[in-house]
């Protein structure tokens, strides 16, 4: 799917404007030479050397481009938007991940993962990761990623939910996780668990050191 968006004039020039990302790898030259203004916030260039189509690309004004990058030809690009798990004991090593959001990636210590990310991902100590660009952050965690629970909203984890939940787990919402009063400290730290809000995580005040030792949000509150 292309994520260009052309604008021509009378004269029969474009304007490629307000795109996340522009993929100029199988680009010639020639179709770069009526491009007047370029306008993305990623470009994507070869990483073998193509000096006729970086000198053509290299003519072209350019606005807001945050990044370039240099991916092997042969490389295919997948895009994660919003909440991705990501398994790397199935994926392609030959495979660039573009994420935009949060990600969980497991089984990163075994196999070589290639990311781009705007947001936050979770993965493992010892991750084999290839950062080739990042606008967020990078959370590792001590244990091995056995399963992600994600919900898309607001999330309550009581006492009988860490109690009852598999060691090894990211638990995982998109907006505002509680944590009630009947858990405790000691409870948390009995349990190999993760935590991620997309904006806040709430939670008892004597808990809140240990809650913050094994979570990512934005923002922490404590309750009465």
């Amino acid at each position: 799917m292309s994520l260009l968006r052309k604008r021509k004039t009378d004269s029969g020039s474009k304007h490629i404007m307000n795109v996340p990302m522009l993929d100029l790898r199988r680009y010639v030259p020639d179709a770069l030479k009526n491009i007047e203004t370029l306008n993305a916030a990623i470009v994507v260039l070869p990483k073998e050397e193509n000096r006729e189509l970086m000198v053509a690309y290299g003519s072209i004004p350019r606005k807001n481009v945050a990044s370039e990058i240099y991916v092997e030809n042969d490389s295919e690009i997948k895009f994660c938007n919003g909440f991705s798990e990501i398994d790397c004991a199935v994926c392609d090593e030959n495979t660039v991940y573009f994420i935009n959001g949060f990600a969980v990636i497991k089984n990163a210590a075994e196999r070589t993962i290639s990311v781009v990310f705007n947001g936050s991902i979770i993965c493992e100590n010892g991750a084999k990761i290839n950062l080739i660009f990042c606008n967020g952050e990078a959370k590792y965690v001590d244990f091995k990623i056995k399963s992600v629970k994600h919900f898309s909203k607001n999330l309550t984890v009581d006492k009988d939910f860490i109690e009852n939940i598999e060691d090894g787990t990211v638990v995982s919402c998109g907006n505002i996780l509680t944590l009630p009063l009947d858990v405790t400290p000691d409870l948390l730290k009995s349990k190999k668990i993760y935590f991620f809000a997309g904006n806040t995580i709430k939670c008892a005040k004597r808990a809140l050191g240990t809650v913050q030792t094994m979570s990512f949000a934005k923002d922490y509150k404590t309750l009465i």
